[in-house]
């Protein structure tokens, strides 16, 4: 007869020997993470008014990037954080266009795009600040044209951005209204600036240094807007004397290198404020249409076009430097013919060129000069430099002073 003690081993055996002969229940199978949405597919997925943030690393991109959606905002974690790099980008694109309105770019870099880092084609309301674009190493012809590129827009801010390298303009606005660049360094470039065809701007607080040339204001023909009412001011524009490396076909690599801040046949302008040194071919330069060296007699011909910068005030700016050795050849001979073989161009050059339709200067249409000791020379381009005349008499005169430009993300 078994013993308790067997019959309870028995039992046990019995018990868990039936459960080793089942199947294992099978374990819930763990969902692998899909893949991240590249960020293309996020910007052209994004809806209106969606925040797109992408995070601080470098992201290798062969793309370029597009904003179609309204209301959308681009967000990195700093210029020197996020960045965007197009090294290996297959074609000549911008690196980010932009084709809505009320979009803002912010703490975010782009490097070494084929064509413009950032394009903004059309839009209202376009807001760029924080943002670095750059292309690395030394500066050549084959960079991207522009740094910051806004056309046909309306209430514009580019707001404390960095500009390196562009083949064209670090920072350029055109056929566009309402505008306000400042804060912004610009280095490298061929035109630190450049606005064109553009009205009602501020420009204020930038630093353009070491580009071929600095703040260029144009207003060319066959457009239908029309550059006037901008005020400069409060900007560091010193030592634009870098080799133009840019396109021969762009209206900037015709500037002469060493061009501090140009006015070309535009009309009511402001400089105030300003700190402008050290531009080789002259610190300021007023200049019409005519003298200009991308000049097209048809198109100077076009109806409507007004070829002369009219109503142009420089008050309260301090100069130093400048004017020694002017890249253009007549220029250089006329320096050393009225200033003498160790002496410079004058703080502003005017090309002298006044409206032939007018018989007399209206009060409002002059260039008027109230800037302590700044020298003004007309140095009379139309009768090739026959009659250069350095009198301030005709320059002694105020104009009614413009009014801020103010914007609706500005603060």
């Amino acid at each position: 007869m078994p013993s308790r003690i067997t019959l309870v081993l028995v039992t046990i055996l019995l018990l868990f020997g039936c459960g080793s002969q089942q199947e294992p229940a099978k374990s819930a199978e763990i969902e692998k993470p899909k893949p991240e949405q590249s960020l293309a597919e996020r910007l052209s997925k994004a809806q209106p008014d969606e925040v797109i943030e992408v995070a601080a690393g470098r992201h290798e991109l062969d793309a370029g990037l597009s904003i179609t959606a309204a209301g959308v905002t681009l967000r990195g974690a700093g210029i020197e954080d996020t960045v965007l790099s197009f090294n290996n980008q297959q074609q000549k694109d911008a690196g980010l266009t932009v084709k809505s309105s009320n979009v803002v770019i912010e703490d975010i870099a782009l490097e070494n795009s084929k064509a413009a880092a950032i394009k903004v084609v059309s839009g209202d309301n376009i807001v760029i600040r924080n943002v670095r674009t750059e292309w690395t190493g030394d500066p050549k012809s084959s960079n991207g044209a522009y740094g910051i590129q806004v056309s046909q827009a309306e209430n514009v801010l580019i707001d404390n951005s960095v500009v390196i390298g562009a083949a064209t303009a670090g920072i350029y606005v055109g056929d566009s209204n309402n505008i306000i660049v400042r804060n912004n360094r610009t280095e490298f470039n061929v035109a630190a600036i450049e606005l064109s065809n553009s009205s009602n701007a501020d420009l204020y607080k930038n630093t353009a240094l070491k580009n071929s040339s600095g703040i260029l204001i144009f207003n060319l023909p066959d457009n239908a807007n029309t550059s006037k009412n901008i005020r400069i001011h409060n900007n560091k524009v010193y030592a634009n004397n870098n080799a133009n490396f840019g396109a021969s076909d762009a209206e900037s690599s015709a500037v002469a290198v060493g061009s501090g801040i140009v006015i070309n046949a535009a009309d009511r302008v402001e400089i105030f404020s300003n700190y402008i040194a050290d531009n080789k071919t002259a610190n300021i330069i007023i200049g019409s249409y005519f003298t200009a060296s991308y000049f097209s007699s048809e198109l100077a011909m076009v109806d409507g076009f007004d070829a002369y910068p009219e109503g142009i005030l420089i008050y309260a700016n301090k100069f130093s430097g400048g004017g020694e050795a002017p890249e253009k050849l007549d220029w250089e001979a006329l320096r050393e013919a009225n200033f003498g073989t160790n002496g410079s161009l004058s703080d502003i050059v005017w090309d002298g060129y006044t409206n032939p339709a007018k018989d007399k200067l209206a009060a409002s249409d002059k260039i008027c000069v109230d800037n302590s000791q700044a020298k003004i020379v007309n140095i009379d381009a139309a009768n090739n430099y026959k009659n250069v005349n350095k009198s301030m008499r005709p320059h002694h005169c105020l104009l009614r002073k413009l009014p801020a430009i103010t914007l609706p993300d500005a603060s």
